[in-house]
Formats: C-alpha cells, structure tokens, sequence
C-alpha cells in the first residue's frame, strides 16, 4: 500500500528519507524538463542538507523503532496469538477490551512493514475508528499473505465503517483494495467496479496523486481482461496526473504499463519510447530489478518490429540484472524472449540452454503461461537435433494449453457475482429494513401482479415459439421435397438432353446404345412421375378403390416370383414364407404397389450374395407382414424421416435419398388403417415391420387375370464403363458419379483424348484419385459413402492430390450451394442439365491453367536457392509448398551423395513412385529424373554465375554428377549450349 494511503486513516506519519528522494527526484526531473539552472554551490548545499536531514531521520526512526519494537514483543509474549485469534478475540470484545487486542494487531502490521509508521489506539479513540483501523489493516496483512478470501472479508467490514463516518479518503481507500481482490481472483467486473468508485471518489478529493493511482489501476485491471484500448486511455490520464504531481516513482510504473499496451494493440513504436523513458526514470531511482524489466520491454517492442539485433544486445544487458536481482518471474520472461530471438536466427542450441532454464523456473513457480510458453520454444529449438525430447516438450506444452484455456475464468466470475451480490444484498436489507417494512405488503401485491403478468407473457411466448417452430419445420420439409424432387427430376433430364443432342451428329456408330440409355432414363422419369400421381390420389382418395376378396397370401406369392430372376442376376437370396393361408378384402394396386416397393427398397441397399425375406402370417384380425434384407440398414436420424418423401440423410453414408416409394407405402398403409414401423441397424440390415386389419364384407373376387398381371419396379441402372488403358505420360481425368449413365455420358466427352477412369461413390473416387493421381476430377455432389464437398475437402488437404482441379456437376442450384462448393475446393460449380460443350471448355481451360503453373513451378524452381523473398510470399501455396520440400531435399542430396535415388525422394514425401510421378509431372511438367537433372545444372549455373574461375570438374562434382561427360551432356541438354560457351557469354564484355 503507498504511503497516501496510509495516511488516510489517520495516525500515519511520513518518513522523511523517503520524502527526500522524492523531493531530491523531483528536483532532477524539473531541472531535465524545464532546462532549470542554478550555481553548483547552491545545488551542493541543498544535496547536503538533504543527507544530513535523512541521517537524523533514520536515526530517529531507529530509536523509535526499538522503543515499539520492545514493547510489541513484550505484548505478543503475553498474547501468545496470531494475527487469526486475535481478530477473533476483537470481534468477540467489548469497547474496552478492543483497545489492547487492536493495539497488538496494529504492532504486527508494523513489525511486517505494511506502514512505516506504528499506529496506536486508546480508550479516547471512537469506537467506529477502532474498528476501521484493525479492519482495514487487517484485510492489508492478509493481502500481503495472499489469503484474498480473508483479505475480502476484513475489508467489507471495513467499507460500511468508512461511509458511517463519513471519511472519503477511507472510502476510497477500501474500494480500491476492494478492487485489487478482485482482479487478483480474476473478477475482472467486480473489479473495475469498485475502482471506479475509487476514482470517482478521488475526483470529488481533487487529489491528482490519489486520482492517477486509481488510474493506473484501472488499465492494469483493462489490460490483464484483454481491453487494450481502454487501458490506453486510462494510462495516458494517469500519466497527466503523475507528470502534473511529478511523481516520478509512479511515472517510472505507469510508462511501463503503457509499453505493455501499446506492445498488445501492435503499436512498437510507442511501445518501445514508453520503455526508454520507464527504463531512464529507473535508472535514475536506482531500481535494477525494474531496469532489467524495461529493457525487456524494449526488446520485445524491437522484436516486433523485426529488430533482431538491437533486440538481442538489449536482451544480453537484462539478463544479467535480473539473475542478480533473482526476481524469477521477469528472468523467466526474458529467458523466452532471448531464446525464441535466437531459434528465429538458427542458435538452436544457445536457445535450448535458456529456455530449458525458463521452463524448470516456471514449473516450480507453476507459471503455466511462461512454461507454456518456453516448452514451445524448446520443441522449436530441438526438434531438428533431438526429437525424442522435443516431443516431451510439445506433449507438455499441449498439456498446459488446455490447463490454461479451460473455463476457470468464467465460473470464478460467476461465483464471484453470486456471493457478492448476494452480501450486498443482505446488507442493504439490514440498513434499509426499518425504511421498507411499512411498503411491505405493497411490494408482496406488486410482485403477485408482476408474476401473473410474467406467466401470461412466458405462456404467451412459448406458444409463439411452438407455432413458429411447427412453421419453420413444415416449410423446412416443403423447401427440402421440392429441392430433392428437382433433383431427381434433373439428373435423368441432363443425361436425355445431353444424349439427344448427341444423337444429331452421330450417324450410326453408337446410336444404339445411346437411345438404349435415353430409353432407361426416360422410364425412370416416367416411373418417378407416377409415383408422385400415386401419392396425390391415394391421400386425396381421388376415385374409388377397387376392393376385392380373395387369397392375399396367393397374390403376394405371384408378385414375389415376378422379382425372382432380378434376384438371381444380382445374386441376392429372395424367399417367401407364407405361414397361414389368409382370405380378406383388399386392393389389388394397393397390395401391388406395396410389396414392388418395399422389394425394390431392400434390393436396393442389399449387396451381393445378400437375403431378402418376405413372411407373412395371421395374428387375430390382423394381416402381419416382415420384408427383412440384410443389406446397409439405417441409423435413428433416418428411420425417423424414412417415410419423407426424398429424405436426405445428413451423413450421406448410404445413398441420395428414400425417393418417394416410401412415402407411398405410408400413404397405402394409412389408408386401409393399418401400421408400419421399422427396425433398422447401421451394417446389420432393415426389416420393415406391417399390420393390417382383416375384414371380409367385399363379396367381389379377385380375378385370375389381376393375380398374374404384375410389372415389378426393377431399379434400372446402366453398368459403370471400365477405366481407359493408357500410360502414366497420358493426361487422365477422374470422374466421381453414382449414377452409371451419367458417369459413361460424360466419359464420353473425352474418351477419344484423355484416358478416363471412373468411381461410383466419393469413398472410391477418393482411393482412385491417391492411387492414380488424376489431372482432373470431375464429380457427383450428392453421392453414396462420401458427398461430394466432402471429396473436395479431403483432396484440398491431402498433399499428394491437392493440385488436381475439381469440377463439380450437381442438380442443386442455390446460390448458398453454390458457393459451399467453392469453399470446399472446387474449381468451377456446373448445372444439371449441363452443356457437353461447356464442360469440354471448363475442363480445357482448367488443364491448360495447370499448364501455365506447370511452367511458373519449373521457373520458380529453376531459381538460385538464394532467391529468399520471393519463396518467402509464394510459400503460402500448397503446391509451391510441396515444390520446396522436393527442392531442399533433391539439393540436401546433392551435397551428400551424387546418385538421387526416385524412389527414396518418393518415399521421403510420403508416396509411392506412381503417385510421386504424377504429382511432380502434373506440377513442374518434368518426369522426377529430368526434374533431378534440370535442378543439377541450374545449380552449376548459379556457381559459373558467381565465380567464373571455378573448374567445371568441381562444378561437376559438386552438381552430383559422376562423370564430367554426363555433366557436360546434361548440361548442353538444359541450357543449349555447352558449360564453356556459358561461360564465354557470361563474362564477355557486354554480358
């Protein structure tokens, strides 16, 4: 605590030693600012008597002390207590009794020097005044202890005293400690609250010394809660203050506050002028520990500014001070700086020493932010020496980054919050009680009216927020059916466009085929459409069904054997089991529509040498029927939602979508009064699970005819065309589709250029794209396994294929789809249906750009290796990334071993010899042994370059070729002239 403060509640007299050097220190600041001169005579004499009065003052206060000192011992002796029992024996006294226990509390106050000077009380002192005495000084020798929680409590027993007598120095007094508990136990508002209060309190006082105090405090308090541009203002407002008081111990202080907030706001040249002047003031005062600080803050503010050199001799000046001061915590900082310094400019090893000696400092302290700190430091400094330790340091420093990130902060604040309001509380119901009993009953009818008006509003609210959600939902489903139908729509339509325009240039050669194709699509339109017409008039009940009697078991047995030589094609094991022959009115179109769809929907999701079941059988009134497969099953998101008519699943795991099949199934079921319901396991299987109440009052049969008469619904798809046979020198284009018509149109496009290759679900395009390393993808968005955004993701990420340019071709049109796409990685968005000719132009235009980086990569890495700023800015590629590492690594080679083996380089990057083949070729246009080779002699050309006297023998030698006529021949082949005219043109006269 300042001495100001201590003055405050009376009884404190200042020291004059201090008083002298303030003075003494004024005096040279004014004499600095204001040019002030004197005689050296008048200026000696003045020196003089200062000495002389600070001599007889200590001399003074030694004597005092002893005489106190003497009786405070002789008072503990008879006490025998601490600092905790005596306050308790204080609270438990009366008025007479106080006065010994609150004289022994202040001599212990004393002895720990939290006042210089001994405060005493007597039987004339008020009782209040006894009181706020031992209170407040007790809540400073706790805070001096670090017990805050106890600190907080002496000092709350203190406030109430300060504003009962009316004392606005105390006031503030315990406001601001108030404060400064706070922000110790990181309650930065609490904090900033009574501080305020402080400050309002000081500018009501017009003391400018007590004003800039309260200031200074409030922007350490702003800039520890990560406020720097409040801090700002508060420093400068406090730095006027002290600057008017001239007070140069606290301008020393608040100058470096401010290189603190400027060095966080990114302002380094502020930041480093506020340290020179805090690091003069120091230097003047003679504060080594805090000159060591200063000139940290110099070199971080220099650091930052990239002045590495000015920042390290000032670091090698503040190391030495503050290992003599042993202040560990400012030593520990410098330490990190100097060491990160010296890992930025390649001294790993000095840096390892400095830093190892920060993180031992730290743990011992349990500093986790300065441990953090140089634990990432020495990870940087080792990793390439010693990487076993350097992954202890990196796993120690993950661990205290979460330690530091975790949310302690928070539930501090909160419980902070809560305990402290609910004591100010209680107080102000304590001095208020006697005010506010007669509007009692007035309160209790305004809080029952205020509830009342509460719960109409919350109700009120609530179903506001139900309806809003039942509209939101239902327009979420009206929005999501009409999307998904527009896709289903438009994915046959661009394949019977596409065709159709097709069919106007081909004479005869693939006509078949193609018409083959045109027809498959069309049907499957036709068929979708229908489905839809089937769900309108079934819900409407547009028309009256055709109800029959007969043997429901008989007719579901016809239908199945429709589906049985789909079944033996797909070698999928389809069987019937009828357990009860069951008579019953039902609809033919309805029974038929049923069984075709629920058959179609397990073979569908079931894979080859899968089961598909179809059991039946009679419980009560009720038709029972399970059609179980084995096939992909569903999770608890899908069954909820799979009889939504063209339901998207979010994880896309399976297929595009449930269509509209099983929205007419539900619709079919509801209508005779009947369940479903389904039992599903993801890799286990479906089974679909029906009940339908048997009733017999139709006197119709069914006729023969009707049984027989069935067209199941075969899933109709085309057969994904084989991959093209060419040769790794060949461009080759990737195309990602499920829908195997789709896919062989678009292989179509460019079957007759480039060697096409094929995969039917993002899972697999992604496997073919690592294994065979494309020019091009073009995909599918909405496919089985893995969408198509997804894919674009994973190649943007993987180094081997992130070069390769994508195109996506989707159905879905939004603007918000649109731009996902961009941001997943794709190269152009094009739209179902889609011009042949535009995706002809897409796709040139994109390979003729990887053309052109083809060239400015084998440029760029033709350069000298010395060529630093522009690597520096092209680096931020991921190719030209990948580019450098093979570069370092082929020239790290070239200076141990002439013979530069492809396959250790591709095993070095992480990839087999195919797929760094094709990355290097796709990227520089080189094979990786003409790449090897064009680095060899433009290498040699950088040395001819820079000494012309060099042997060509040596150059060859240190090029890494084994014989001088390979370097030669190399040589002509690169540059087109052989190693002696290149240096006949370098060093002629007009080169």
């Amino acid at each position: 605590m300042s001495n100001y403060n201590k003055s405050l509640l009376g009884n404190a007299v200042d020291t004059l030693p201090r008083t002298v050097c303030n003075v003494l220190m004024n005096l040279l600041v004014f004499m600095k600012t204001k040019s002030f001169r004197c005689s050296p005579s008048l200026f000696a004499t003045f020196i003089l008597c200062s000495i002389l009065l600070a001599a007889c003052n200590k001399k003074q206060a030694s004597e005092e002390r002893k005489v106190t000192s003497g009786t405070t011992q002789t008072l503990q002796k008879k006490s025998g207590k601490n600092m905790e029992e005596l306050l308790k024996d204080f609270e438990q006294q009366n008025e007479k009794e106080r006065v010994g226990t609150a004289n022994l509390i202040l001599d212990i106050i004393y002895q720990e020097e939290i006042t210089d000077s001994l405060l005493k009380v007597t039987t004339h002192t008020p009782a209040d005044s006894v009181e706020l005495l031992v209170w407040y000084w007790a809540s400073e020798h706790f805070w001096d202890k670090q017990d805050y929680n106890e600190s907080m409590r002496c000092v709350m027993k203190a406030l109430p005293l300060t504003y009962r007598i009316g004392n606005q120095e105390s006031q503030s007094d315990c406001e601001q400690l108030m404060g400064q508990i706070h922000f110790r136990r990181s309650d930065f508002v609490h904090a900033l609250e009574h501080v305020n209060k402080s400050l309002e309190i000081d500018r009501k006082m017009g003391d400018k010394s007590r004003i800039s105090s309260s200031l200074n405090t409030l922007a350490a308090i702003c800039l520890t809660a990560k406020q720097p541009k409040d801090s700002e203002h508060y420093i400068l407002e406090a730095i006027s203050y002290s600057t008017a008081a001239q007070d140069s111990n606290r301008m020393a202080i608040q100058y470096g506050i401010a290189s603190e907030v400027y060095h966080t706001l990114g302002k380094e040249r502020l930041a480093l002028d506020y340290a020179q002047r805090a690091y003069s003031m120091d230097s003047i005062l003679g504060n080594t520990e805090k000159m060591g600080i200063r000139l940290s803050q110099m070199a971080a503010a220099q650091m930052a500014m990239r002045h590495d050199g000015d920042a390290e001799r000032l670091m090698k000046r503040a190391l030495p001070m503050l290992e003599k001061e042993g202040y560990e915590l400012s030593l520990s900082v410098c330490r990190n700086q100097m060491g990160e310094l010296l890992n930025r400019r390649g001294a790993h090893a000095e840096a390892a020493q400095l830093l190892r000696k920060s993180a031992e400092s730290c743990e011992k302290r349990q500093d986790v932010y300065n441990e953090s700190r140089a634990r990432k430091g020495l990870y940087e400094a080792l990793k390439g020496t010693n990487l076993a330790e350097a992954d202890k340091h990196l796993v120690r420093y993950v661990t205290l980054q979460d330690s530091i990130y975790h949310h302690e902060m928070e539930q501090a604040v909160s419980q902070n919050n809560v305990k402290y309001k609910t004591e100010e509380l209680a107080f102000q119901q304590e001095r208020e009680r006697a005010e506010k009993r007669f509007i009692l009953l007035g309160g209790i009818a305004s809080t029952v009216v205020l509830l009342l008006v509460m719960g109409i509003l919350i109700y009120s609210g609530r179903v506001r927020r139900r309806n809003h959600r039942i509209l939101k939902r239902m327009s979420a489903l009206r929005e999501n059916f009409f999307t998904n139908i527009t896709h289903e729509f438009r994915t046959p339509l661009a394949v019977i466009l596409g065709l159709s325009h097709d069919l106007q240039t081909v004479e005869t050669d693939g006509v078949k085929e193609k018409a083959q194709v045109i027809e498959r699509q069309g049907n499957g339109l036709l068929r979708l459409i229908n489905q839809l017409l089937d769900i309108s008039k079934v819900k409407s009940e547009v028309g009256n069904p055709d109800w029959f009697n007969g043997n429901i078991t008989v007719y579901f047995e016809m239908i199945i054997e429709s589906w049985n030589e789909y079944a033996r094609n797909k070698n999928i094991d389809l069987q019937y089991f009828s357990k009860d022959t069951v008579e019953m009115d039902f609809v033919p179109d309805y029974a038929n529509k049923l069984i075709n769809n629920l058959l179609s929907n397990a073979f569908k999701f079931t894979p080859e040498y899968g089961k598909v079941s179809v059991v039946v059988w009679r419980k009560d009134d009720h038709l029972l029927i399970d059609v179980a497969d084995t096939g992909s099953g569903m999770d608890k998101e899908t069954i909820e939602h799979v009889f939504e008519p063209f339901y998207q699943s979010n994880n896309n795991s399976h297929n595009i979508g449930s269509g509209v099949g099983m929205a007419l199934v539900k619709q079919i079921i509801d209508v005779v009064e009947g369940s479903i319901t389904v039992e599903s396991k993801p890799e286990k299987g479906t089974t679909f699970h029906i009940s339908i109440p048997i009733r017999n009052n139709c006197k119709r049969q069914l006729p023969i005819e009707t049984v027989t008469n069935n067209n199941p619904i075969l899933p109709e798809t085309g057969k994904m065309p084989a991959d093209s046979e060419k040769g790794d020198n060949e461009c080759n284009l990737l195309i990602i589709e499920d829908n195997h018509d789709i896919a062989a149109y678009i292989g179509s496009q460019f079957a007759d250029e480039y060697a096409v290759s094929y995969a039917s679900n993002g899972r697999e395009g992604l496997e073919k794209a690592l294994e065979l390393v494309p020019d091009l993808i073009i995909t599918d968005l909405m496919m089985p396994e893995m969408d198509g955004l997804e894919v674009c993701r994973q190649v943007r990420k993987n180094e081997i294929i992130s070069h390769i340019p994508i195109i996506i071709v989707t159905a879905k049109i939004t603007d918000k789809e649109r731009i996902e796409g961009i941001e997943a990685g794709a190269d152009a968005y094009l739209i179902k249906p889609f011009s042949s000719d535009e995706l002809r132009t897409w796709t040139e235009k994109l390979l003729a750009g990887r053309r052109l980086l083809q060239q400015k990569f084998a440029n760029m890495s033709a350069e000298s290796e010395e060529s630093e700023e522009s690597s520096t800015t092209l680096k931020r590629e991921v190719e030209l990334h990948f580019i450098n590492k093979v570069t370092d690594f082929i020239y790290m080679q070239i200076g141990h071993s002439k013979d530069i083996s492809v396959s250790r380089l591709a095993s070095n990057m992480c990839m087999s010899e195919r797929q760094f083949y094709r990355k290097i070729n796709a990227l520089t246009g080189y094979t990786p042994s003409a790449y090897i080779q064009h680095l060899k002699i433009k290498r040699a050309c950088n040395m001819l370059d820079r000494n012309p006297n060099i042997s060509f023998v040596e150059v060859a030698d240190r090029c890494g070729f084994d014989a001088y006529p390979n370097f030669v021949r190399a040589f002509r082949q690169v540059c087109g002239v052989t190693p002696t005219d290149y240096r006949k043109e370098r060093t002629a006269p007009d080169a």
